[in-house]
C-alpha cells in the first residue's frame, strides 16, 4: 500500500478509478473525484482507514465492491443527480455497513428521496439535500 501518501489530486483528465487504486492508504484522510470520474473500480479505496471525508462527482455512475470499505467515513459529498449503480451482487458491499451509518452523506438539491429509494440508504441514514 502507500501508507504515507496523506493527500492526492486526481487530475481532470482521469475518467476512472481503477481497481486498488488506493487500497491500503491508511494515511489519506480526503478524497475529492473530479466530474470528468465516471466509475470508480472495486476496492479502488479500501483500507484507508484515516479516509473520513469523500466528495464524488456528479458524473460518477457506478462504485465497485468495496470500493470504500474499512474506510472512516464521516462526510459524504455525491453530486450525482441519480445515485450511481453498485455491483448486483448481494454481497457486494461498496461502503462498509456499521462504519457509515452515523456518517452523512450530501447529495443535490431535491434527490434525497431518490437517493433514499436506492442502495445507499442500505449504508447512509442520514441524508441531507445540498441547497
Amino acid at each position: 500500500g502507500c501508507s504515507s501518501l496523506t493527500t492526492i489530486e486526481i487530475g481532470k483528465s482521469v475518467t476512472s478509478i481503477e481497481e486498488q487504486t488506493f487500497n491500503c492508504c491508511s494515511a489519506l484522510t480526503s478524497i475529492k473525484i473530479p466530474d470528468s470520474v465516471t466509475s470508480i473500480g472495486d476496492f479502488a479505496f479500501s483500507f484507508c482507514s484515516s479516509l473520513t471525508t469523500i466528495e464524488i462527482g456528479k458524473s460518477v455512475t457506478s462504485i465497485g465492491d468495496s470500493a470504500f470499505e474499512y474506510c472512516s467515513i464521516n462526510v459524504c459529498y455525491c453530486y450525482a443527480t441519480t445515485p450511481p449503480s453498485i455491483p448486483s451482487n448481494p454481497y457486494s458491499y461498496p461502503f462498509h455497513i456499521g462504519r457509515v451509518e452515523e456518517a452523512t452523506l450530501y447529495v443535490p438539491a431535491k434527490c434525497g428521496s431518490t437517493y433514499e429509494s436506492t442502495w445507499v440508504s442500505r449504508y447512509f441514514k442520514n441524508i441531507v439535500e445540498m441547497d
